[in-house]
């Protein structure tokens, strides 16, 4: 054998040679003559086994086969939809099994076979995906859904029905990331939306308000407009355009002020004797509320004072602000002067808020835990004097899931130091770093309920249910 190969591998040298010596011939190919440059000639000199390994080696490994004699029946190829490589109608209950598991990847990478082989069902299988997807993200589950890019990537855009689901996709999941302050994500998703369809009411809303967002209220409000006149009805676009025109009257008298780490605004003239502390304040924040969190954002972030509102202590938490984070911190202000506690607290109270919108990446969590960690963060502020719940927890902690704004000031003001109360609870157990993690794990997961499980090894219900029996216990 040895003594074949060194033969053949000889015979190969020797053609190299020749044919290097010689140069471009021509030779009949098909019948017709065909000029052969050196290294063609050299592979059709060369002996069958070798140019069997050279050809494996230069062409790609799929390859068609050579058609056969039209008298030949194996060459009549079976008709599409029976090819049994192909996934069609018994598809369709393995594609409800994946959504039901939520395993998002496989399912599209299903639909993507299904497409590219032309299946009759495919078109309808897209379909019930991208359903799937548009109510996971609306339902704050997105996290699976941006896991599964890859998949998204890979579906055949030349399809006519797959551009479209694409756009909606990315469009929804641009809108809920920019709900959730997460910015870069938010106008990534966009921006590839846009390169499919340049007029999807929903990508234009997106982007005008990530304009509005970096402060450019001029750009936002071009690009909301363009959007309503080619989508009259789209309320998004319509929300869009007063969003910008309210921030726009909000904001004409006043001048920015500007710290390290954040932009300041007023409602109304410019409270230059209050603007140097409460930057200062913030930049305090920024430290010791960003300590708490372990974040601490590369940008500058945009704050509005509403002198106008007044500030009491029985005010610092208005329905417009309570847990919400919109991409802008807000904070009334009216009164402020001479209670530099309470504000300090309120200000480290907010921005608390910002981390943790930011950190949970906006997925759904409950508001006891929203509002808690905010009271913790601003005793950092204030640590002279913790409200303690003197009557024992007088709501049950399920009540405190929704956010604040929708109780009365009555069961609010029971309900702040009992939500502080129900974090340090969770801090007693695990620490600082235990509900850091909670945070984080929530929103890798998108899934509240099963970071807590992960986390605390036990279910939220179940940590409710022995918080409020404790509470029950101390009256």
């Amino acid at each position: 054998m040895k003594g074949r190969l060194a033969a053949l591998l000889g015979v190969g040298l020797a053609a190299l040679a020749a044919a290097l010596l010689v140069g471009p011939r021509l030779r009949a190919v098909d019948g017709a003559p065909v000029q052969l440059e050196p290294q063609d000639l050299l592979l059709s000199e060369l002996p069958r086994p070798i140019r069997a390994v050279a050809h494996l080696e230069e062409e790609p490994p799929a390859r068609a086969a050579a058609p056969a004699p039209p008298s030949a029946p194996a060459a009549v190829a079976a008709p599409r939809a029976a090819d049994p490589g192909c996934p069609g109608e018994p598809a369709a209950a393995r594609l409800d099994d994946l959504l039901r598991e939520r395993r998002v990847e496989a399912a599209l990478e299903l639909v993507g076979e299904s497409l590219r082989c032309g299946s009759a069902a495919a078109p309808r299988a897209l379909d019930r995906v991208t359903s799937f997807l548009v109510t996971e993200i609306g339902a704050g589950r997105w996290v699976p859904v941006e896991a599964a890019e890859g998949a998204l990537e890979k579906l055949p855009v030349s399809h006519p029905r797959v551009r479209p689901a694409l756009v909606r996709v990315l469009g929804e999941l641009a809108h809920a990331e920019l709900g959730a302050a997460d910015f870069d994500r938010a106008e990534q998703h966009a921006r590839a939306a846009r390169a499919l369809d340049e007029t999807d009411a929903n990508v234009i809303a997106v982007l005008g308000e990530l304009e509005l967002h970096r402060g450019d209220d001029a750009a936002a409000l071009e690009t909301c407009q363009r959007g309503l006149r080619l989508h009259p009805d789209s309320r998004r676009l319509a929300g869009c355009v007063a969003k910008v025109e309210r921030e726009q009257r909000t904001l004409a008298a006043s001048d920015r002020l500007t710290s390290p780490h954040f932009v300041l605004s007023f409602e109304g003239s410019v409270d230059a004797e209050g603007a140097r502390p409460t930057l200062e304040t913030l930049e305090q924040a920024y430290r010791e509320v960003g300590d708490l969190f372990h974040h601490f954002p590369a940008e500058r972030l945009p704050v509005i004072l509403y002198p106008g509102q007044s500030y009491s202590r029985g005010e610092l938490h208005p329905a417009w602000s309570a847990g919400v984070y919109d991409g802008k911190i807000r904070v009334v202000s009216g009164g402020a002067t001479g209670q530099t506690l309470l504000f300090r607290g309120l200000m480290f109270h907010e921005y608390a808020h910002a981390l943790f919108q930011r950190v949970t990446r906006g997925v759904r969590a409950p508001a006891w835990l929203n509002e808690g960690l905010a009271e913790v963060a601003k005793q950092r502020a204030d640590p002279s004097a913790p409200v303690p719940c003197s009557a024992g927890h007088g709501l049950p902690l399920g009540r405190l899931t929704p956010a604040f704004g929708q109780l009365g000031r009555a069961e609010a003001s029971r309900a702040y130091p009992e939500a502080r109360h129900a974090v340090e609870r969770l801090i007693a157990r695990g620490g600082e770093d235990s509900v850091r993690t909670l945070l984080t794990e929530t929103g890798e997961r998108g899934d509240f309920e099963r970071a807590f499980q992960a986390v605390y090894g036990e279910s939220p219900a179940s940590f409710a249910a022995s918080f409020d029996a404790e509470g029950r216990s101390a009256r």
